[in-house]
């Protein structure tokens, strides 16, 4: 199930905070032919969840790299995936309307917002970069 959020929009200039989990078995996987692989963050069960940019996938594959779940996003341009929510079971996908014509836009009126997916797995507490 799929919830829109909130339609956000990014002011230039101001700084973000950068958070990130670094697991030391994180499986290398190929995006398609026509999409990025944009964005990822891995749960409590060891599993890798990237977004690809331009398709509109999640994506999570296991440890060994082999593909689990794709979840089909109501929008082409996702960004980073995160957990949250009060038990760490909701991912929480960004999305933008960067480089989409004005009839994609049209088409995809979510474009540019939060979601929330509840995919039925944890995720774990991320690390935040001091760096």
């Amino acid at each position: 199930m799929i919830h829109v959020v909130a339609i956000i929009t990014a002011k230039p200039g101001k700084r973000a905070e950068i958070l990130g989990h670094f697991r030391a078995n994180v499986p290398t996987v190929r995006a398609e032919k026509g999409c990025i692989e944009y964005g990822a963050t891995v749960d409590a069960e060891d599993c890798l969840w990237v977004t690809h940019w331009g398709h509109g996938h999640l994506k999570r594959y296991d440890p060994t790299g082999a593909l689990m779940t794709s979840i089909q996003m109501p929008v082409t341009n996702i960004t980073c995936p995160a957990f949250g929510g009060r038990n760490l079971d909701v991912i929480y996908v960004t999305s933008a309307t960067f480089r989409l014509t004005p009839e994609q836009k049209a088409q995809q009126p979510l474009a540019g917002g939060l979601f929330a997916v509840h995919a039925g797995v944890k995720g774990v507490v991320e690390k935040r970069y001091r760096g």
